[in-house]
């Protein structure tokens, strides 16, 4: 049983006066069993329990990948939300490790709760559906496909190197799709792209809503996903819910999240980059088979399993 306890003071007043006066978050929401903060903090409280779900340490391994002084207050204030919480939830094994050995936090005191791909991420067998959200977007109907916020973390340089080698020795005339908002820091991503010439090779359509987003991950020929740090990975599993072959950075979480339904790859490394996707490229075989272990490693995650067991740790701490 519950009830939704409405809090009509804004976020960042809020926040604010919870770090720096430590106002319990009774006083915005009157009491509650439980406070589940989403998103890395959680605020002082009176008799609540406390849970902070924290998705990676990117302030801690990729500090300059961060907008401006995001990192500097991630890291000051996500260890205390840890320390001052009754459990902690993670979206991965390697994000759990990661907090365990950097953070010097209990194993018993964290607990992973896998995230998923939304339903609608499915083979779509009807090809004038597909057809449609590639006219709409003005999109080719053969294209390598990647989707992420345009940042540094994401490591799109590497995929602009590799498109550069793959197009040098004439072996891949298919355009990249970056799917994607337009995020932060990414000056030296298009400055590249000009110096190796691909402005019209590398395609930008900008973000795309989950309603159309399914389509594309069907159509692409490839997915292509060479993050440098990941807390689980969204975008690869949307593609093997999709069926889509898909060459995935071997970083953080990502081995974890695709196992053996992707090729993984060193994030750094642009000339292997080129030489899988080549080397798929050739054998729609293989294509074939990636996306069918795709299809079964996908099956693992669902939203039902993670909403269960976070239920599990709320009874948990109420105990």
């Amino acid at each position: 049983d519950y009830h939704v306890a409405k809090n009509r003071v804004p976020a960042k007043i809020q926040q604010l006066l919870q770090n720096q006066l430590k106002i319990p978050i009774e006083t915005f929401t009157g009491n509650i069993d439980i406070f589940h903060g989403p998103n890395y903090f959680v605020p002082p409280s009176r008799k609540a329990r406390t849970i902070v779900t924290v998705h990676d340490l990117t302030f801690e391994f990729f500090p300059e990948t961060m907008i401006g002084r995001d990192a500097a207050y991630y890291k000051k204030y996500v260890p205390i939300s840890m320390q001052k919480a009754d459990h902690i939830l993670t979206i991965s094994n390697s994000s759990k490790k990661d907090i365990i050995e950097r953070l010097k936090l209990p194993a018993d005191k964290i607990s992973v709760t896998y995230m998923a791909a939304g339903s609608n991420f499915a083979p779509i067998s009807n090809k004038d559906v597909v057809e449609s959200v590639l006219k709409k977007y003005r999109l080719p109907s053969n294209f390598l496909l990647t989707v992420c916020t345009l940042e540094p973390r994401k490591n799109l340089v590497t995929l602009v190197k590799a498109m550069s080698a793959l197009r040098k020795n004439k072996k891949n005339e298919q355009k990249l799709v970056v799917v994607g908002g337009s995020g932060w820091k990414n000056d030296e991503l298009f400055k590249r792209i000009s110096e190796l010439g691909l402005e019209k090779d590398i395609i930008f359509p900008g973000y795309i809503g989950q309603e159309d987003l399914p389509a594309l991950y069907n159509a692409c020929s490839l997915f292509l996903f060479p993050s440098l740090y990941e807390g689980f990975g969204i975008p690869p599993l949307e593609a093997l819910s999709c069926g889509s072959a898909c060459i995935c950075s071997n970083s953080s979480s990502l081995p974890e999240v695709v196992e053996d339904g992707a090729i993984l790859i060193d994030p750094l490394n642009a000339d292997v980059w080129a030489q899988q996707i080549e080397y798929l490229l050739d054998n729609p075989s293989k294509i074939d088979e990636l996306g069918k272990k795709g299809l079964l490693q996908a099956k693992k995650f669902s939203w039902k399993k993670t909403a269960q067991e976070t239920l599990a740790v709320y009874e948990k701490i109420t105990d």
